[in-house]
């Protein structure tokens, strides 16, 4: 199965809200704290930064400070309020031109909206230090297009935003997997090349069939990747890129000037869930109200399958064993695959055969015998109604024979 929601693992890294000794990349004088040390050597990268008039290198090293606080304590996945807190603080404290420099970045970049306000109280307590050149264009970012290059089954999305500021453009790239929460995030990174990232995904939208290439509205791209990020941090021990923690506060700052949509915790508005639909995406529930399907419903849908003539063509099974296994299929469309007891993808079929049901039931020999005839019906029946193109509909027959081979050969 996708991975276990709810709690990140506690990642060992240094924390900037203490004084304790802690690895520095350079030695210490005596009487300079480790904490000393984080602010002095951001200090020393942002000093390069100051005459510049472009944000985007300050933002950089700004967004991976942010990073290395995710984390540090077990009940927090991302960064610890107080502690952002506290690092803001000491930079105010400090009174020169590049810490100044670090609250001016901060005041946009701080994921929670107090910090940010903070850093905005603490510049404006500094009103004769100086203030670097890239002040006013830090607030020059606008987004231009958002884009999605998406596989037909349904399983994941790679959506970019494209952003314009002062004399430079990017791409925050994203990516979405629908198997787990609804839509979860593991990846988020940004590419300076826009036309780069267009271009690519144009072309492997148009080279591949079972992949799809559309502009998305920009308050659905918003709603859709704050809810995938959303997701992750409900996420225990996430398989997250490497660079994720310290992108993600650039990421979240990035989405904020798109077009503002409900919470991302919430069900989707009817816009964004239309302009999400009209791109072949999947609109995801509410995080904090998944989608449960009334007992009713379920039966209903196993009925309609039993009685289907995918179900009633194979002879000779134990009527028990088709009606317990349809069941879990079913189960395991409305609780874990957010609704969606009809889709279909060779990703969802091998989490069903080799996770799923195996955690669930204990089957006897009469269900062995009985599941690869179920699991090819209940494929025959789904697509039946299904409006995956001819590419991808081949693609999951060719893969079913492995899946069950798989199976068969662990039993």
């Amino acid at each position: 199965m996708s991975p276990v929601s709810r709690k990140r693992q506690k990642k060992h890294r240094p924390n900037p809200s203490s004084n304790r000794p802690q690895p520095a990349s350079r030695a210490e004088p005596a009487g300079r704290t480790a904490l000393d040390a984080v602010y002095g050597d951001l200090e020393d990268a942002l000093q390069e930064t100051l005459r510049s008039e472009d944000p985007f290198v300050a933002e950089i090293l700004l967004t991976d400070v942010l990073g290395s606080m995710r984390g540090i304590e077990a009940d927090e996945p991302g960064a610890p309020t107080g502690t952002v807190d506290a690092f803001i603080d000491g930079l105010a404290v400090r009174a020169n031109p590049a810490a100044t420099a670090a609250l001016v970045a901060l005041a946009r970049l701080a994921p929670a909206e107090s910090s940010r306000m903070r850093a905005r109280h603490r510049l404006r307590e500094l009103p004769g230090i100086f203030r670097p050149a890239w002040t006013g264009a830090i607030d020059t970012w606008a987004p231009d297009r958002a884009m999605v290059l998406a596989d037909a089954f349904g399983d994941t999305a790679t959506v970019a935003v494209e952003f314009t500021g002062t004399g430079r453009t990017h791409a925050l790239l994203a990516h979405v997997d629908f198997s787990h929460l609804g839509g979860w995030c593991p990846e988020v990174f940004v590419i300076e090349d826009t036309a780069a990232v267009r271009a690519a995904m144009g072309r492997d939208g148009a080279a591949d069939p079972v992949h799809h290439y559309v502009e998305l509205d920009l308050a659905a791209a918003r709603f859709l990747l704050e809810r995938a990020l959303a997701a992750t941090e409900r996420t225990e021990a996430p398989a997250t890129a490497e660079a994720f923690d310290e992108m993600h506060a650039l990421a979240l700052a990035r989405l904020r000037l798109l077009p503002a949509t409900s919470d991302p915790t919430a069900a989707a508005s009817v816009e964004v869930r239309a302009a999400l639909v009209a791109a072949g995406l999947h609109a995801p529930s509410a995080l904090d109200d998944r989608v449960i399907a009334e007992p009713s419903a379920r039966e209903a849908l196993v009925r309609q399958f039993t009685e289907s003539e995918p179900a009633s063509a194979p002879v000779g099974l134990a009527p028990d064993s088709v009606a317990l296994l349809a069941r879990e299929l079913v189960d395991y469309g409305f609780d874990y695959d957010d609704g969606r007891p009809l889709r279909l993808s060779p990703l969802k079929l091998a989490t069903f055969l080799a996770r799923w049901l195996p955690s669930r039931v204990t089957l006897t020999a009469a269900d062995r015998t009985t599941l690869p005839a179920v699991v090819t019906a209940w494929v025959d029946f789904a697509l039946a109604g299904s409006p995956l193109p001819a590419a991808a509909d081949a693609d999951l027959r060719a893969a079913l024979p492995g899946l069950l081979a798989a199976v068969t050969a662990a039993d």
